[in-house]
Order: structure tokens, then sequence, then C-alpha cells
């Protein structure tokens, strides 16, 4: 080799170098950029996606509006104008954007709403005088399904889409939409709304989108959204699904397709760099052999680190199997879920279908019915599918709320025993519908209030006890209840520890189902059992029992039965009473006027005692009946102002004993109680003679609107935070006790007396009854209720004391020391 070539050799090698670091650098880069953009794309892809479902999604809810009308067309061609009105005016309240709806005949526009001047101006008009219009309806005719026409300039100003739905003309024996075509019904969607509400119109949004296929003709209509130009700009595209034909939606980001991916000029600078560096170390390489000769040395050790970091990536990418494995495990148990989800879609389809049936079928019956009274039977069924439905939405409310930790407790005081009473006797209604007993076994030392969310507590317990009666064709069902634990005396908050336990004697189950029935969507049983429910009872009743702390436990045999039970700590409240009689407006004290009589007829001593508990404290006087012939009884000898009867007693039930009262007193209020909630229960007892009729359990608040309207009661309030009587406040105007007008010392010696050994009662019972004497002594009496609801004994002998002195009660001779050593 000359010495030219071996001089030439270096510069040789330094630029091969500096071409192959180049070009890895030049692969790497266009990989990466690539990599970016599919990147890049698939993200425009997602977001293009949801603006595609929530556009789909906005017009279907909209578009579905018009079937009960057109339903109703084709039966009814010459439907009143006033009767398409109401329900155009119905239908156009459910969703927004929905302008105007009109009814065609053939291509004539007969019908108009909103009725409004353009509405008028228009009726009459014929579509084939609007451009494109003759079109759309031909089309519908020829498909005889509904089209989207537009967006349109409208009349009155602005665009909108409308919606062609065709109505045929539809005999008795004749199916649905195989009769002659009449015309159709038009919906007026402002597309201004819908661009807003899915988002098209957003100024924050990353994407650009524009929208085209006029009329629904997909890629080959107009566009009439967004920029024309998107369409060249290799543009995300979606097919937007319409009833006939379709839309496509194009959407690039709002700033353009970035072609370079961030970090790219750092690597390119750095490329070049590398490429400069390798360069000189090669042309030093081959110019001195003995560098070359270390720098292979080194090479070998860099090869060893690389034979070291390879032996490193295969045992991350064996550990990255092993992760695919969990992943594809975790993804098995997802499809699993979703498959149940699919499941439950499709049974929840079929349940609301079914009372939607019933409650469309019976109303379109008594729509048509000139004598609504022979549908009786009909009505029933639409409560009942009405009452279905809601339970139905409920159970996936309540799931919704649990998958969004939106579920919370809200406690409150309540009374144990009779909450426990009320919930054996809604479940009892279906058990004895099955022939089923239903026991409710409890401990004789439960507590009389607790502290807890009545309302999911009855959640659970009805969940559980349905369920049982549900799962038992024979045998029984037992509640029991009992008193595990209590605080010890003068701990803070006092507490007990329940547990609640329902025992059937249904079809158990095995192993396996009992690890699978508290997820959402899993039911046991057979096809019939498990069609009467959703699949979200159990899910529901665990979480609720785990915010309280606890756990549901379950155990079964097959084919021999079920129990299921759980254990809570709650707080005691033995001020329960206090607590339901404190309303927003303060803690309610008492009436004003005179003391009046109450009788409670009920079989429960449970209810009856509540009812004691509740009312007597408020200055009612109460008597009881355990059944409604010594209600009758009472009620002959000494007439109450006001009955309070259960409809199902031993002996003589409530609605016979409504019927015989009013019979003999006429004016006397009778209120009727009962757990049944049923809509021909509650119109039985109306018409045995009932005044009103009130749900078991009681709710306080309904019983007082109950008692104020049949009783014209004036109520006495005291504010919660200084237990201050607002009566009083506003009769006396905040006076000192030595302003106050004081009764006369006749009328002060029976209260005297009751003050001496302490009968706070009874003061109370004075003070009321020298209130009613003389409106002038209202300041004083409440003054004195308002101590003795403090139970301030020295208080109230203080007060007594300087009337007494200040009426002339004492003699001249007589101070207050001589009157408390008299015992005031």
């Amino acid at each position: 080799m000359s010495t030219r070539s071996f001089k030439a050799l270096p510069y040789g090698a330094a630029a091969l170098a500096f071409a192959a670091i180049i070009g890895a650098i030049a692969l790497f880069d266009r990989a990466e950029s690539q990599r970016f953009q599919q990147e890049q794309r698939s993200q425009v892809v997602a977001q293009a996606s949801t603006t595609r479902a929530r556009l789909e999604g906005f017009l279907n809810a909209r578009l579905l509006l018009t079937r009960g009308l057109v339903a109703y067309f084709s039966t009814n061609p010459d439907v009143p104008r006033e009767r398409f009105n109401a329900i155009a005016s119905i239908l156009l309240s459910q969703e927004e954007g929905v302008y105007r709806i009109s009814g065609v005949e053939d291509t004539v526009l007969r019908y108009s709403y909103p009725d409004d001047e353009t509405g008028r101006t228009i009726i009459g008009k014929d579509l084939r005088e609007i451009p494109g219009q003759l079109e759309v309806i031909e089309r519908m005719k020829a498909t005889r399904k509904t089209q989207i026409a537009g967006p349109v300039e409208l009349v009155e100003g602005g665009t909108a889409l409308i919606n062609f739905t065709p109505i045929f003309l539809t005999a008795s024996d004749q199916a649905i939409e195989r009769g002659e075509f009449w015309g159709s019904v038009t919906l007026l969607i402002r597309d201004r709304i819908l661009f807003e509400q899915v988002g098209l119109t957003d100024p924050d949004s990353e994407l650009a989108y524009a929208l085209r296929g006029r009329d629904g003709l997909g890629a080959a209509g107009e566009v009439f959204f967004g920029d024309p130009d998107l369409f060249t700009q290799n543009p995300a595209l979606m097919e937007v699904s319409l009833p006939s034909g379709s839309w496509q939606l194009a959407a690039v980001p709002e700033s353009g397709w970035p072609l370079v991916p961030p970090g790219a000029v750092w690597w390119r600078v750095g490329g070049v760099l590398l490429a400069g560096f390798g360069a000189a170390g090669a042309f030093v390489l081959v110019r001195e052999p003995v560098r070359l000769r270390a720098a292979i040395v080194a090479a070998q050790s860099a090869n060893a680190q690389l034979v070291e970091e390879v032996a490193e990536r295969q045992r991350a990418e064996a550990a990255l199997r092993e992760s695919e494995a969990s992943l594809k495990t975790a993804k098995d148990a997802a499809d699993a879920a979703n498959q149940a989800k699919s499941e439950f879609l499709a049974n929840m389809s079929h349940e609301l279908r079914t009372p939607l049936n019933g409650i469309l079928g019976y109303a379109q019956i008594l729509q048509r019915s000139d004598d609504l009274a022979q549908h009786r039977r009909g009505i029933g069924v639409i409560q009942q599918s009405g009452s279905h439905l809601l339970t139905l939405i409920n159970d996936v409310l309540d799931l919704a709320k649990i998958e969004a930790r939106k579920l919370e407790l809200l406690p409150r005081d309540f009374p144990l025993p009779a909450f426990l009473s009320s919930v054996v006797e809604i479940a009892r209604i279906r058990a004895q519908q099955k022939g089923i007993d239903l026991h409710y076994e409890a401990d004789p030392d439960l507590p009389s209030g607790i502290c807890a969310d009545e309302k999911r507590l009855r959640q659970v317990l009805l969940n559980l006890l349905g369920n049982a009666v549900k799962f038992t064709e024979r045998g029984r069902v037992i509640l029991h209840v009992a008193t595990v634990a209590i605080s010890e005396p003068g701990t803070t908050p006092a507490t007990v520890t329940l547990r609640f336990a329902v025992q059937d004697t249904g079809i158990g189950m095995t192993e396996a189902q009992m690890t699978k029935i508290f997820q959402p969507f899993e039911q046991v049983g057979n096809a019939a059992q498990c069609a009467e429910g959703t699949g979200l009872g159990l899910a529901i009743s665990r979480q609720i029992v785990g915010l309280m702390g606890s756990e549901i436990q379950v155990s079964s045999t097959l084919g021999q039965g079920s129990k299921f039970w759980f254990t809570v700590t709650l707080p005691l409240s033995p001020e329960w009473v206090q607590a339901v009689t404190t309303t927003e407006r303060g803690r309610l004290l008492g009436y004003n006027g005179r003391r009046r009589r109450i009788l409670v007829a009920d079989d429960n001593v449970l209810n009856r005692q509540v009812l004691h508990d509740l009312l007597t404290p408020l200055d009612f006087e109460l008597s009881e009946a355990e059944n409604g012939a010594i209600a009758l009884s009472k009620i002959t000898e000494n007439p109450p102002d006001l009955l309070l009867t259960d409809l199902v007693m031993p002996e003589l039930d409530g609605f016979e004993l409504a019927r015989r009262v009013r019979s003999v007193f006429p004016d006397l209020p009778v209120i009727a109680c009962s757990a049944s909630v049923t809509e021909a229960e509650q119109g039985e007892s109306i018409a045995a003679g009932c005044s009103e009729f009130l749900t078991k359990p009681v709710e306080f608040e309904r019983l007082l609107q109950c008692l104020t309207q049949y009783l014209q009661l004036e109520w006495r309030y005291a504010t919660v935070e200084g237990d201050t009587d607002l009566k009083a406040v506003a009769s006396s105007g905040n006076l000192p006790d030595s302003e106050l007008t004081r009764p006369p010392e006749s009328e002060l010696i029976a209260m005297q007396q009751a003050a001496r050994i302490g009968d706070i009662a009874d003061v109370e019972a004075e003070a009321t009854r020298l209130r009613a004497l003389d409106p002038s002594y209202q300041a004083f009496c409440d003054r004195v209720c308002q101590l003795a609801q403090e139970f301030d004994d020295r208080a109230i002998l203080t007060l007594l004391t300087s009337a007494a002195l200040g009426t002339g009660l004492l003699g001249d001779d007589d101070s207050a020391e001589s009157l408390t050593h008299q015992g005031f």
C-alpha cells in the first residue's frame, strides 16, 4: 500500500464511522417519529370516539321522543290540534335542544308546536316548496325508516336538524309499520345546542372537528360543521350512525399534526456530536495501532458488560412475561365481570320492559276508555309496575353511588323496637303471599333507642328477609335480634353491640355459590327466582354494613337453608323522643289550649309504647286498646278527641272499628296506621270512614300534620341552643320575671302544692290550664313551662315565691324566707 493510500485510510475510517453513527441516529429518529405520530393518532381517535358516542347518544335520546306520538298517529290520524299540542308540550320538556314538533300529512304541515306565531304561520305549508325537503321525504317513503335532514335554514332564523319519522296507518288486524303511508312526525333539533352539548364547540378542546354528510349521506354529503379543509389534513375519521344513513366526523389536533417528537432536537444534536467523536476516534485508532489494541481491550470489556446487560434484559423480559400472565389473569377476570354485566343488562332490559309494557298498555286502554271504573285492576297493575321500576332504579343508583364512593350514612335517633316491628310487618306481607311462616325473635333487653342510618339499616334487613322469602318455598324464615354487649355505665358515648341474623329453610347454596353472591349482578337459584331481582341487593347490603364497620357473614347447606348475620356497634339514644321532636323551628314543647285526649288502638304493644313515648311529653292524654272491641267500648264510654288505629287487629279490625265509630260519632277524626302501602288497603280504609292513612313506621312530621289539621292545634317550640320557648318570647317580648302578669292567689295554690312535692308534670298541667284561662297569663305560664322542661325546680320555686309576694298570697308580715320554709 502506498504512503498516499495509508494517509487516506484514517480519513476513510473517520468518514465511515461518522456515516454509520449518523445512519443509526437517523433510523432511531425515524422509528421514534413514527411511534410518536401513531401515539398522537391513537389519542385523537380515542377522543374523537368519545365525541362520536356523545353525538349518537344525544341524537338517539331525542329521536326516541317521537315514538309514542307516531304510534298514536298510526291509530288516530285525525288527532285534534289541542291534543297534539298537549302531547308535544310534554315531549319538548323532556330533552334540551328540541325546538319544535310538527305533524306532516304527506308533505303538508298540519300540526306544529309550540303554538306560537311561527307555528301558526307554517301550518298548511307544503314541504315540497322547501329546497331539499322533498328528497328526504321520498327517501323516507322508499326506505320506510326515520330520516334526518339538514342542518337547514329555519323560517324564524337559525339552523336546525329535522328528524322525519314516518307514520303508517295501522288497522287492528294489521302489523305495525305495514300500513299505508300517512305522513310523518318531524322533530327540530337545534344544531347549535347539539354541537355545544357534545363538545364540538368547546374552546378548551385539544381537537378541531368537522362534520360532513348533510341529510345523512355520509362521506358523500356536504360539510355542515367545521373547516372543510380538515378532511384534507389526514384526519381521524369516524362514522356517526343515524337511524338511516350516517355522518362522517373528522378530527385533527387543534395545532395540527406534530411531525417531530418533543425530544428529537436533543438526540439529533447529540447524534451529530457522537458521530463527530466517533469519527475522531476512528481516525486516531487507525492511525495509531497501539491505541487500537487498547481500544480492542476496552471493546472486549464493553462487550462483556453488554453480555451482562443482555442477560439482565432477558431476566427483565422473563419478569415482563410473568407480569403479562398476571395481566392476562386480571383481563380474564375483567372479561368475566363484563360478561356478568352483559347478562345483567340483558336481564335488566327484560325487567324494565315488562313493567313498562304493563304501564304503557294500560295507560292506552285507560286513555281510550269512557268508563274508568271498570279498569281498576289496570290501575293496580300500573301502581305495581311503577313500584317495581322504582326498586330497580334505586338498586342501580345505589350501586353507582358505591362505585363512585358517594354512598354515605346519615345517622339519626330512632326507636329500635318499633323500627324492627315495622321491618317484620313489611316482610310478612310477601311471606304470607307464599304461605311461609315469618318469626321475629328479639332479646328482651334490646335498647329503646339507637343512633344509626335508619333507612340503610332497613334496606339491609329487608333485602336479607326478601331473599330468604324468595328462595324459600316451604318452612319458615326467622329474624333474630340480640344484644351482644352494652358499654359500661359512664362511658361516653354509650354504645350497644347488636347482632342481626336471618335464617331460612330454603334452597341453600354450595361453597362456590357463597363465594360470589356478594358480587354485583351475581344470582343463584333457578331462572324464575333470578328473574325476580337485579343481583345487586347483597352487593349493596355488604357495602352498607361495611360502612357501619362490620361485615355480612353467611353459612348455608344446599337443600336445607341459609343463614346471614352481621354484628354492629351503634351509639345508644336514651333521648330519642327529644331528638325526634326537634325540628328546624326548634324543639317541640306542646300546644296551646285545653289538653287533648287520644285513643291508640293497636294489638302490638311496642307500637303503642312508641306513640305513648312520643305524644305524652307534648301534653296529650293517651289511652290504649289492644284490639278494636276494647277501643269501641272506650270510645262509647268517653269519646276521645282523636282515634289512632291499626287496621289488622284481633276480634275487631280497624276497618270495622272505623265504620262503627263513624256511624255513632261522625265528627270524630280517625287516623288509620298500617304497614301495608297498597292503594287497595288505603282506599278501603278511607271508604270505611278513616280521615287519613299513615304508613308504619309512622313518620313524626306526618303525624304532627294530621294532629294539627284535625285537632286545630297551635304548637309551641323552643330553640335548640337556649331551649327558650319561642311562643313565650313572641308573647312576652323577653320580659323579666318581675314584669310578668301573674295569676291571682287562688289560681296559684294548686301550682304551689305541686311544686312542694316536686311534681313537674302537675306544674306543667297547671301552667297549661292557666294559659287557657286568660291570655294575659301567657308569658308567665310559658316561663313556668320553660323552667319545667329544664327541670330547674329551684328557679320554679323562686318564680312562684315572687308571684306569691306580688299577688298577696302571703300576709303582709310574711317574707320570702318564711315562704321557703313552708316548702315552696
